[in-house]
């Protein structure tokens, strides 16, 4: 079994681990959103067209969609079964009343043996993402980092964290302004535009009289309106340069 392959089967097997403990929130945010009395399965092809009456399409599990059709416990356990029955039958073992356990069981012999394993550990990567993020466990994206990866907080106990990481480098955001203003100091487009009050907020250690300087050289000019604006990229390319922003004239 080849490395990745291994990590992709053990992630496979604690995101199942996760799933089992979210299925009861999935079941209890549909009962309390959407008024649902008791879990039901309708196959896509006969319970939707063009989307049912009275917001049912969001509180019924339509397993004929796959896993964006899941909205409860139900739903889940009935596609994940399917994949438990096909690997177990491969294998030649035996299904129990819970696929999930029996998935974990398979998943490090499948990793081994079953042809498609890549289908299913890929599946069950996206139904534990579904899952998250209907019940509150997913991370929130913030913003586009400087490296270009993407910016999230992450769900706790307590609810999300104050801080955000970059999901490439790693790179830790105290706040969400923070992550935001990063993103702006780095934007290249010569398209975009904004105003003095605007620079000041990117850059906190931009003045008024740097700006003024910066105007009266030629280097940033601004677009006539009211309230002026003045091309950000420039901006960037001139505070990015500059050695110790503190050392800038006021």
């Amino acid at each position: 079994m080849s490395k990745t392959m291994t990590r992709q089967a053990t992630r496979a097997i604690s995101e199942l681990s996760e799933i089992a403990q979210w299925l009861p929130l999935l079941t209890t945010r549909s009962t309390i959103v959407y008024g649902v009395r008791s879990a039901r399965v309708m196959p896509a092809r006969c319970a939707r067209h063009d989307g049912l009456p009275f917001g049912l399409d969001h509180r019924i599990d339509q397993t004929d969609d796959g896993w964006p059709g899941i909205r409860t416990h139900v739903g889940a356990l009935e596609i994940l079964a399917s994949y438990a029955r096909a690997i177990a039958s491969e294998r030649g073992t035996y299904t129990t009343t819970s696929p999930i356990a029996d998935l974990q069981r398979d998943i490090p012999w499948a990793a081994e043996h079953y042809e498609d394993v890549d289908a299913v550990l890929d599946e069950i990567h996206r139904i534990h993402y579904h899952i998250a993020r209907l019940t509150g466990h997913a991370p929130t994206l913030v913003g586009t980092c400087e490296c270009g990866g993407r910016i999230y907080r992450y769900p706790t106990r307590r609810g999300l964290t104050d801080q955000s990481w970059c999901n490439t480098c790693d790179r830790l955001y105290l706040t969400q302004g923070e992550a935001v203003r990063t993103r702006l100091q780095h934007v290249t487009s010569l398209d975009v535009y904004v105003t003095r009050q605007d620079l000041k907020t990117i850059w906190p250690t931009l003045t008024d009289n740097q700006i003024d300087l910066w105007v009266h050289r030629g280097i940033v000019e601004p677009r006539d309106g009211r309230p002026k604006v003045y091309p950000l990229a420039v901006v960037n390319t001139r505070m990015n340069t500059t050695r110790d922003h503190d050392c800038l004239i006021k």
